[in-house]
């Protein structure tokens, strides 16, 4: 493994040292090719760290992930089924500020989204590419690589099967929210081993995991005045130096986007409270995203 250490500038206030194992020196190249700079959210808890990843030489590259501690014992992760969370025949793909504002009207508190699997809405009702389940409902079956909510809040990314009413780990908790991913191998990481398989520089998302910890990850692409894109290999590398042990792949391209509640304006570079440009232009309506909800404020 190789180790690097080092002084990463937090929110513009204080120096953390950094201490970060990657397999081998490629990985380790990642804070060398890309500036990794803490941007200051102040409407985010303070256990939720966005920071913003930009290519320093050649053609730009783009990425932003966010950090959350999962120490904090107020941070909830949920999933949202397009737009009413549901299975009903009036169900519609929507944006992630749209499944945001139901979450509000629903009472909660969401903080961050980001978009899930891979989907479709051919026909009268929305086809995403994997299991759902939502506040311990199973909207969608089957099994996988599954980014899983126990009963006791704890988070964890690894294989599961959802095959039953009220659905549950092998060691017998009970699974309140849980996302599938589509794409083989789903698994882009595991604990110091590359498991990834292509290298286009194309907008992508990706969700790591790490001990007590959640990261989620966009980067812009297909805008060659804005972000070409980053590929699978430095996008992974992005969450290991966050200190993710795990990291899987969701939907990419123009469904790739990431929302932050109250998002200062001169952190939004297009439209309101989206950290990043989905290359469509706009904000993509998607089949399902994933969020992280703030209880208790």
């Amino acid at each position: 493994m190789k180790q690097v250490s080092g002084l990463l500038l937090a929110a513009g206030a204080f120096c953390v040292t950094a201490s970060i194992a990657f397999a081998d020196k490629k990985g380790a190249d990642i804070l060398g090719e890309f500036q990794r700079k803490e941007l200051n959210v102040s409407s985010l808890p303070k256990s939720v760290r966005v920071v913003e990843w930009t290519r320093k030489k050649g053609l730009p590259g783009r990425a932003w992930s966010v950090r959350f501690d999962l120490a904090d014992p107020k941070l909830r992760l949920t999933t949202r089924y397009g737009l009413t969370n549901d299975r009903s025949e009036t169900n519609r793909v929507a944006t992630l500020d749209e499944m945001a504002a139901s979450l509000v009207a629903e009472g909660r508190d969401p903080i961050v989204g980001i978009n899930g699997n891979f989907f479709d809405a051919k026909g009268s009702r929305i086809n995403v590419y994997g299991p759902v389940v939502s506040d311990g409902k199973v909207l969608i079956r089957g099994g996988g690589n599954l980014l899983v909510e126990t009963e006791d809040h704890a988070i964890m990314l690894g294989k599961v099967g959802i095959g039953a009413a009220n659905p549950v780990t092998a060691d017998g908790r009970r699974i309140l929210n849980a996302t599938g991913f589509y794409a083989e191998p789903t698994i882009r990481y595991d604990h110091g081993e590359y498991k990834t398989t292509d290298n286009p520089t194309y907008p992508r998302s990706l969700i790591g995991v790490g001990d007590k910890l959640l990261v989620f990850l966009v980067s812009d692409g297909r805008q060659p005045f804005w972000s070409i894109g980053v590929d699978d290999r430095q996008a992974v590398d992005m969450l290991v130096a966050e200190g993710c042990h795990t990291v899987a792949e969701s939907d990419g391209g123009g469904s790739a986007s990431m929302w932050v509640r109250n998002l200062p304006k001169k952190l939004t570079p297009r439209d309101k409270n989206y950290i990043n440009r989905p290359s469509d232009g706009h904000p993509r309506r998607l089949g399902e995203g994933v969020f992280m909800t703030y209880v208790g404020q």
